[in-house]
């Protein structure tokens, strides 16, 4: 077919959809009328939902205070019972200070394996974040306790303008996708809490795996 007969086909379906795919008896207003009409019409999401595609986990909902006006509520995956050496009380069942003391010369420290590379030293140590007197939970900056499960409440006290953006759902992941009910990865399930930044890695070519 020629190029001229490709040009006429495409100048026709213009002309049918300015019309409304009537035929012109509509009117070239009332196709575009209609167009504009549907795509203010409210979008119907009942029915829509997040559930059967959320792995089987806890939720918990985000603290009221770590909202900001006008972000609906959400839940976040719970963190607890995903930690290896939880509950922490299993071990921790004196002060740190005195468990540190009571330690046998010879015994290997119990988190040998955890460096912390998160800021200088002078800035944040293990304390920053985790309670010295009750070792299973974090605090905030003020000293209020906050649970395992919403250390991302502990984050956002530097991070904010990253925690602004989590909470309105552009920085993270949705678990599910968004249909309600919204759930969310916590900060500590993307970036590990001791060394935040990722690691350099090299791309991966399309069609293999590493």
């Amino acid at each position: 077919m020629t190029r001229a007969w490709y040009a006429a086909a495409l100048v026709w379906v213009m002309a049918m959809a300015a019309c409304g795919g009537d035929g012109g008896h509509g009117g070239h207003d009332a196709g575009v009328a209609g167009i504009i009409e549907g795509a203010q019409a409210p979008w119907d999401d009942r029915g829509l939902t997040s559930t059967p595609f959320l792995p089987n986990r806890r939720t918990v909902p985000v603290a009221a205070s770590a909202l900001p006006p006008g972000v609906p509520d959400f839940v976040v995956l719970e963190r607890t019972s995903q930690l290896k050496k939880s509950p922490c009380a299993g071990c921790h069942t004196a002060p740190l200070a005195e468990l540190v003391r009571k330690r046998p010369v010879n015994e290997p420290l119990a988190h040998w394996n955890i460096s912390l590379a998160h800021a200088a030293e002078a800035v944040m140590t293990c304390a920053t974040c985790h309670d010295s007197v009750d070792q299973g939970k974090l605090h905030l900056l003020g000293g209020a306790s906050v649970s395992l499960d919403h250390a991302y409440q502990v984050c956002a006290q530097c991070h904010s303008t990253q925690a602004a953006d989590w909470a309105g759902g552009a920085h993270g992941k949705q678990v599910g996708g968004w249909a309600p009910p919204r759930v969310s990865y916590s900060c500590t399930e993307c970036h590990d809490p001791h060394r935040p930044a990722f690691a350099p890695r090299w791309p991966t070519p399309r069609g293999t795996t590493r």
